[in-house]
């Protein structure tokens, strides 16, 4: 659980202000995500018109009227938490390649004065062209918003602390449903030389297969170092269905991969449990079966060439359906 360093007891005001920050960051993160086209379809992510452009410049306007003093304690803040540090340092500012805390990672983000200009300066929409903003760089523009959102979320905790702001789980979720596009998926299992290199290799062939534009990504890892190569009857499974994992190395979990995933989705409750406990703040984590909305519960036995084995990889292969579709429905024209 992070822990903050107080330097000082903040007023009241100071509090309000920060809360009232997180409140409208997410409205302006979501605006950004809903630029996001769909299906890779030209004008399909949200044109902005004049009632967007109002509501950004409302935004634009109460946020450039309350910098001053959030600046402030942000500067403040930043010393305290290391992990902040490590948020920003994945979104590449330039004071962090230069191993510094980023005095201001927020005022530039606003710094357009419309919907569009936002747009064009994020790389997401060519100027002077018809609307048609290009996906990967309008994922890689939430994605920066989002992970400002989450600096901002701890900011929050830090000034309250040792309480905790109103409604902060509810904050916390809205970031959760507003995450980026999905593309990279984790999935952690315990020693990572069976079931969790299977999931992962069947979700990325399926992916692939529904929408090979999208570059999804599925990564694998164990809690635990493996202490045996992969199961042998992986490979022979997974051989069976035309996928050669005979390559595969059963590497263990790095804490590096709950940044780099869009989701992370664990084998079962205890990886689930273990994994929170880790990172308890880390909100876009689910079991395989919650995600699939699978309402069996999943066995896994031990890889033993059996019927109990054979089984489970069939039931693997119903479930890595549904995984499929679910994260491409994302991309379906809405």
């Amino acid at each position: 659980m992070e822990r903050y360093i107080l330097t000082k007891e903040h007023d009241p005001i100071s509090k309000k202000l920060v809360y009232d920050w997180v409140l409208h960051w997410n409205e302006l993160a979501s605006m950004v995500n809903r630029l996001i086209p769909y299906n890779f379809v030209p004008n399909s992510g949200m044109v902005p018109g004049e009632a967007e452009d109002a509501h950004y410049r409302a935004l634009r306007a109460w946020m450039k009227r309350n910098e001053a003093p959030l600046l402030k304690l942000w500067k403040e803040f930043c010393p305290s938490s290391d992990y902040i540090h490590d948020v920003l340092e994945l979104m590449e500012t330039k004071a962090h390649k230069e191993n510094e805390y980023d005095p201001d990672p927020f005022t530039g983000a606003y710094s357009p004065e419309t919907l569009y200009d936002l747009a064009i300066e994020a790389n997401i929409q060519e100027p002077g062209k018809p609307w048609c903003p290009e996906l990967i760089w309008a994922k890689r523009a939430y994605e920066r918003f989002w992970g400002m959102g989450v600096a901002l979320d701890h900011l929050c905790k830090w000034i309250y602390w040792p309480d905790l702001p109103p409604n902060m789980d509810e904050l916390t979720n809205h970031r959760a449903l507003t995450h980026p596009l999905i593309t990279q998926i984790g999935i952690v299992s315990y020693e990572n030389t069976c079931w969790g290199p299977m999931i992962a290799d069947l979700l990325q062939t399926k992916l692939t297969a529904l929408n090979p534009l999208a570059n999804y990504e599925v990564d694998f890892g164990g809690l635990c170092e493996a202490k045996q190569p992969l199961s042998k009857r992986a490979i022979q499974a997974m051989q069976e269905r035309g996928i050669d994992m005979s390559d595969c190395e059963p590497l263990q979990f790095h804490p590096v991969t709950m940044f780099w995933a869009d989701i992370i989705l664990t084998l079962n409750d205890e990886v689930f449990d273990q994994l929170m406990n880790a990172y308890p703040d880390y909100v876009i984590v689910y079991t395989i079966q919650e995600y699939a909305n699978e309402k069996q519960g999943l066995v896994f036995p031990e890889p033993c060439g059996d019927k109990a084995f054979d089984d489970a990889v069939k039931k693997i292969d119903v479930i890595t359906d549904k995984l499929a579709e679910k994260i491409n429905g994302q991309f379906e024209i809405k």
